[in-house]
């Protein structure tokens, strides 16, 4: 068998969201537990002994360096939790010096005598320029149960450094002076072992940050409370390409499916019905639905969520409805309209529910800055994983004395090579255009609006962060005189 990593340092955010990011200056667990082999039974054999049989197909001599007579083995199966010495090896199983009077199923045992001076040698690597560079060596020892814990934190800190490189010339860069990804490697070594380091696996990817958090937080020491995730689950997206996902029915009507387009033509009075074969809903749940509907001609496409229907599509292009579903199935339906030829060209559809509502934080939580004229800001939020294909925008309402929205201003990240790491956001310094009574600005991240990729999550990702615009603006002319307000 192996070594099987039983915890890792991730918090569920929700049912369908996982953050992986982790606070560099807390703990930042792994645990695990050694097997050397699975244990099938453990069978009474005499009034003094047991019969052990692993799971794996063994026979006698093919493992003798490992199982001999007078040798120990640790044992957990059951009641039987202990370092037990080997009577006698038979074809498929081996007999051990214990009898606690019960029988068992499942378990381990680990080799005690044949493997001296056990321990696991680790690897650790950032993730860097999308290369993996080693940052430190470590050995751990597993308990005599086989159980160990890796606490990475303290390696991760000596490559963390809180100078402010950014300069405020763009409007979001990622920091990786106190960020970044890393991943590691194991290999079993004792006396005598030759053996190799485990292989990455980039879905074991995990992250940091430069903070620390308390223990007794709501998500302990992960950043679940900072980390941006969708505000919708995608339960289908796709194309039509041979039909995959679809149960169709039909009447008056010549259906082909062809390189991922669905193409339909139908007579007078002829329709189509595609229901998905791959989603449930949930009645009274509510569902977004983007579709892209190549050609459309004498017909009418509508949405329906159990028998909830959107409203209805006669022209081309890509279309988004949120419907509250009153059962479990979604289908779309095409329709003739009027006289004449009959068509329509589906390209995809993105079915997905509108369930989240978990608006992470800026790594400043909720304190409330001050900005001061002619000085540049930034706030820092952590660009996850969970949002890396997705297009955001930098949202800044502008609001007077009594927070009363003045005017806005939404403008597109930079997505291309800033995500994976806490992010700087600027915060423009504060000038003659800015709107005439700002006292604050209401900042916050929402997804954009592109097709198909990011046309579903209509959301913030990011709660607001209001901070005080630091300035009083006072009319001279047609310019503003910014002061700092005490």
């Amino acid at each position: 068998m192996s070594l099987i990593i039983t915890q890792r340092p991730v918090a569920n955010i929700d049912s369908f969201n996982v953050s992986k990011w982790n606070a560099a200056f807390s703990p930042i667990i792994y645990k695990g537990q050694r097997q050397d082999k699975t244990v099938k039974s453990v069978k009474i054999y005499n009034s003094s002994s047991v019969k052990v049989t692993w799971n794996a197909e063994w026979t006698k001599g093919t493992s003798i360096s490992e199982i001999e007579t007078g040798t120990s083995i640790y044992l957990n199966s059951g009641k039987y939790d202990g370092v037990y010495d080997v009577l006698s090896v038979l074809t498929d199983a081996v007999i051990l010096d214990v009898n606690l009077g019960v029988e068992s199923t499942g378990g381990y045992l680990n080799y005690v005598s044949k493997r001296k001076n056990y321990y696991i040698a680790i690897e650790l690597y950032r993730i860097v320029d999308n290369e993996y560079v080693k940052i430190s060596d470590a050995i751990f020892r597993p308990l005599p149960n086989g159980q160990f814990t890796f606490d990475f934190s303290s390696m991760l800190q000596k490559h963390i450094s809180f100078q402010n490189t950014f300069d405020y010339d763009t409007l979001n860069e990622r920091d990786l002076n106190i960020s970044g990804g890393f991943n590691f490697r194991v290999k079993k070594v004792w006396q005598g072992s030759n053996n190799s380091f485990s292989i990455f696996s980039d879905k074991d990817i995990t992250y940091y940050t430069g903070s620390s958090k308390q223990l007794r937080e709501q998500y302990g020491t992960n950043m679940a409370k900072y980390v941006p995730v969708t505000n919708n689950v995608d339960l289908f997206d796709g194309d039509f390409a041979n039909g995959l996902g679809w149960d169709i029915t039909s009447s008056g009507s010549d259906k082909v499916f062809y390189k991922g387009v669905f193409y339909w033509m139908g007579i007078n009075g002829a329709f189509v019905t595609l229901v998905n074969n791959r989603t449930t809903l949930t009645p009274g749940a509510s569902y977004v639905v983007v579709i892209k509907i190549k050609t459309i001609q004498n017909a009418k496409i509508t949405l329906v969520c159990g028998t909830t229907s959107g409203a209805e599509i006669t022209t081309v292009g890509i279309h988004k409805q949120t419907i509250i579903s009153n059962g479990t199935s979604f289908y779309i339906k095409i329709e003739s309209t009027g006289l004449g030829s009959h068509k329509a060209s589906l390209e995809y559809v993105q079915i997905s529910a509108d369930v989240n509502t978990h608006l992470a934080k800026f790594l400043m939580d909720d304190f409330e800055p001050t900005l001061f004229a002619g000085y540049p800001f930034d706030l820092s939020f952590i660009f996850s994983d969970n949002i890396q294909s997705l297009e955001l925008n930098r949202v800044r309402n502008f609001l007077d004395i009594n927070k009363t929205a003045i005017s806005s201003s939404t403008t597109a990240l930079d997505v291309s090579s800033n995500t994976f790491a806490v992010n700087r956001l600027l915060i423009e310094p504060i000038s003659s255009d800015l709107p005439a009574g700002t006292k604050y600005i209401d900042c916050y991240l929402e997804v954009g609006t592109d097709a198909k990729e990011t046309g579903v999550y209509v959301q913030g990702t990011m709660d607001g962060q209001v901070f005080n615009a630091g300035v009083e603006p006072l009319q001279q002319g047609s310019n503003y005189d910014l002061t700092i307000h005490p």
